[in-house]
């Protein structure tokens, strides 16, 4: 989803999943006590580090509010 969406904006997006059995482990949970979502939350990280938006929780449309978070980020709203 994240693909298609930087795709069709010509932004590359990678995505990340951070937990246990994932690609990237928080052993100590300090992630989780920073990334003031929840579980099934979502951040988009933008290259300098700096969170562009936020989802509490995981949105009914995630693909559409990516895009539109994206959209916004890029001045094309």
């Amino acid at each position: 989803m994240a693909e298609k969406v930087g795709q069709e904006l010509g932004v590359p997006l990678a995505t990340v999943v951070i937990g246990p059995g994932r690609e990237v482990t928080d052993l100590y949970y300090d992630w989780a006590k920073l990334r003031d979502v929840e579980e099934s939350g979502v951040l988009l990280v933008r290259p300098d580090k700096h969170i562009a938006w936020r989802a509490s929780v995981l949105p009914d449309d995630p693909e559409n509010r990516l895009r539109e978070a994206l959209s916004a980020v890029l001045g094309r709203v």
